[in-house]
C-alpha cells in the first residue's frame, strides 16, 4: 500500500506561519521571473518544513512549467 499523499492532500494541509512566508516569497519569485530565467533558493532549519514548504510552493506551477531540478544533500 502506498502512503505517498497525493498534490490535492498536500495542497489541502495548512501551512505554518514561517511555511506561508516562504510560499508567498516563491510565489512572488515566480510571478516575477516568469518573465524567463532564474532560479530559486529555499534555505530554512532543520525540522521548519522544508520538503512541505518546497512541494506547496510548486504544486501550483508543475501543471504549466514541469521542469525542476531537486537538489537535497
Amino acid at each position: 500500500m502506498d502512503s505517498t499523499p497525493s498534490l490535492q492532500q498536500i495542497a489541502a494541509r495548512a501551512l505554518l506561519p514561517h511555511q506561508k512566508l516562504a510560499v508567498d516569497e516563491l510565489g512572488a519569485w515566480y510571478a516575477e521571473s516568469a518573465r524567463g530565467g532564474g532560479g530559486a533558493y529555499l534555505e530554512m532549519p532543520t525540522g521548519s518544513g522544508k520538503t512541505f514548504t518546497a512541494v506547496r510552493s510548486l504544486t501550483p506551477i508543475l501543471p504549466t512549467r514541469p521542469r525542476l531540478l531537486w537538489i537535497a544533500h
